[in-house]
This record gives C-alpha cells, sequence and structure tokens, in this order.
C-alpha cells in the first residue's frame, strides 16, 4: 500500500507538470503581472521547501535582502519557478549536502541564484538542460517528467527575463548553480504603496 501511495503521488505529480506546462502561456501570464516583491515571496517558498530538505537531510539556506527593489511578475507563477529551482537543487543533492537560495540587485534587474553542493551536471547535458522533456541519465531513478527546469524557462522569459546553468559553478566544488534575472519595476515603492 506504501508503494502505491508513493506511485499515485509521483503521477499526480506528472499530470500536474502537464497541465502547467499547457498553462504557461506568455500571454496569460502578461495579464498577471503586478509589481511584486521577491523578498516577500520568497518567505513561503522556502518555509514549503524546509520540510522536503529536512527529510533528505540537506540544508537549505537563504540570503535574502529585506530592502531589495520590486519586480513587475506574476506571483503565483514566481512561486512556481522559485519551487521548481528549489525542488531541482534538493533533489540532486546528498545527504549531507547544502542548496543555497541567493537574492542580489545588477543594475537595472534583480538576481536570484540557487546553487546546490550535488554531483553537477555533465558538459555534454547542459545546452539542453531547460528543453521539455529532458532529464540527465543517473545511476538510481528520480521520479519526473524532466519539465521542472523547462518550466522554469517559460516562467522567466514569459517575464522579460533570462535563465542559465552553471555547473560547477566554482572549480574546486562539485554542484550547480542556476540563475536568473527579472527586469526592475518602474514604480517607486514607500510604506507598501506603489506608483
Amino acid at each position: 500500500l506504501e508503494r502505491s501511495v508513493v506511485r499515485l503521488q509521483e503521477m499526480l505529480q506528472l499530470i500536474n507538470d502537464f497541465l502547467d506546462v499547457s498553462q504557461l502561456d506568455e500571454a496569460r501570464i502578461a495579464q498577471e503581472l503586478e509589481p511584486t516583491c521577491l523578498s516577500t515571496l520568497v518567505q513561503p517558498v522556502v518555509a514549503e521547501m524546509a520540510a522536503r530538505a529536512r527529510d533528505k537531510d540537506v540544508t537549505l539556506q537563504a540570503d535574502v535582502p529585506s530592502d531589495l527593489s520590486w519586480v513587475l511578475g506574476s506571483p503565483k507563477r514566481l512561486h512556481q519557478l522559485l519551487v521548481n529551482l528549489l525542488d531541482n537543487g534538493i533533489k540532486f543533492t546528498s545527504k549531507g549536502g547544502l542548496v543555497t537560495l541567493t537574492l542580489a540587485e545588477e543594475d537595472d534587474r534583480v538576481r536570484v541564484d540557487v546553487t546546490d553542493t550535488g554531483t553537477g551536471i555533465p558538459a555534454s547535458y547542459l545546452p539542453h538542460i531547460f528543453e521539455d522533456y529532458f532529464r540527465v541519465r543517473r545511476q538510481e531513478f528520480i521520479p519526473g517528467a524532466g519539465l521542472g527546469l523547462s518550466t522554469a524557462r517559460r516562467i522567466v522569459e514569459a517575464h522579460g527575463g533570462k535563465i542559465w546553468v552553471e555547473s560547477p559553478y566554482r572549480p574546486d566544488q562539485t554542484g550547480s548553480r542556476f540563475t536568473f534575472c527579472l527586469p526592475k519595476a518602474k514604480v517607486s515603492v514607500k510604506n507598501g504603496d506603489h506608483d
């Protein structure tokens, strides 16, 4: 029964992944855009993913400035984007490893990095990592449809941003760093209001 429950949960996740992809239309997402505070949005995402990290004995850290500039975004889609990237990092990081979420400002954009201490991605796979249904071949079976990163790419591009991966992201370390940048919203935010 326990195995059946696990398989049913995996099947449900696959169905949800397919449904998500079918709804990722740029015109639809454009209607959802509003000035959004990523610092506020990150808190529930980290809380949501903390249990998954604990279950795998992976440390999850977040470095989020409280005075970060706002972006023009869909809170629902950005939540989904962050969950996908953190889930990916946790999924491919071994017991005792570390996944870090870092937000920072760069000129006219906000940069988000998700780094992990996993085994990394072979260089031959890097050009394909954001393609639909692409999965890195590994010795151990890890469930999924290969849609998490392609979904992340679609969301970022619908927001006018860019996403990329570096693996390894430091010469002396294993692991991967997924980075996306979003344009800052052209608003002034004071006392919680935006113009």
